[in-house]
């Protein structure tokens, strides 16, 4: 397994495997499938590289993939959001899904940041217990959060600090 940044030569890869997140788990994410489906190769390089997404690959494929962003202004800069976690179920297991969180809370250190957030959809107990692992703890639930297909989802929030 190979865990990197990705780069502009990655953004068809991305577009596959992010397409395939949306469409198969519209409960974990926020973003619309049609709506991501749609959008230009250079917007998908422009979020790759403004959401600092790293890539799990596996024989060459791209299989899981995470983002961080910083905290916008001077008082935020300390603060990232990990956004878009993801790992292929038939790739589950692996050891991807935490290898992806920690590079990406080790990427983000390198930038000064000491606190990290997140959401995970209330339902989804194995990222939970993965975010629990590496030291993240519940601090509130969001409801109604995403609505989709007479759906509601609610999203529970957690945050790591540096220690």
């Amino acid at each position: 397994m190979k865990i990197r940044a990705l780069d502009a030569d990655d953004a068809n890869a991305w577009r596959e495997i992010r397409l395939r997140m949306l469409s198969e788990h519209q409960e974990a994410f926020g973003e619309d499938p049609d709506d991501f489906a749609g959008r230009e190769n250079a917007e998908l390089v422009q979020r790759i590289r403004d959401g600092n997404v790293i890539g799990a690959w596996i024989d060459g494929a791209l299989v899981g993939t995470v983002g961080w962003f910083c905290g916008r202004g001077r008082k935020r800069k300390h603060v990232a959001e990990i956004w878009g976690m993801y790992v292929a179920p038939e790739h589950r297991r692996t050891g991807a899904g935490r290898a992806l969180l920690i590079e990406a809370l080790r990427a983000s250190a390198a930038e000064g940041v000491e606190v990290w957030e997140l959401g995970v959809e209330e339902q989804n107990t194995g990222a939970r217990a993965l975010y629990e692992a590496e030291g993240f703890a519940e601090w509130g639930i969001e409801p109604d959060a995403y609505r989709f297909s007479d759906r509601s989802v609610n999203i529970i929030h957690m945050s790591r600090r540096n220690s």
